[in-house]
């Protein structure tokens, strides 16, 4: 088991910004006021692109990279066979339905078919 530095919150340093990233911060809020295109690109980068990402990575590292054993020990709850259960949703499911997701959610701006193949073989 390894040892982390568990310094609590209060105690950690705040972060120190520099003047640029805090010009560039500033300068991207304003353009995206003040050009509406700007802000639509940046909700579709950060709610379809960026979330999902993050969302894949997570489920495919607590399902295949972290260990079974550190895993069980952040939750003891649920019964071994939930546990396994939940391992299978993580390992499996999760990454699968992301991946549709994020899939779906780039095929909805960009129109390389996906969506309107899935809405026919619905209506079939």
């Amino acid at each position: 088991m390894t040892s982390v530095d568990r310094t609590p919150a209060s105690e950690a340093p705040a972060p120190r910004w520099s003047s640029r990233y805090a010009c560039l911060m500033a300068s991207i809020g304003a353009v995206s006021v003040l050009v509406p295109a700007v802000s639509g690109a940046i909700d579709f980068f950060a709610g379809s692109v960026l979330m999902p990402t993050a969302a894949l990575l997570g489920a495919i590292f607590v399902g295949w990279i972290a260990p079974r054993e550190l895993m069980r020990d952040e939750l003891p709850e649920p019964s071994e066979t939930m546990f396994r259960f939940w391992r299978f949703l993580m390992r499996f499911a999760a990454p699968l339905a992301v991946a549709a997701i994020l899939a779906l959610g780039i095929d909805q701006k960009f129109g390389f078919g996906l969506n309107a193949f899935i809405a026919g073989v619905g209506a079939k």
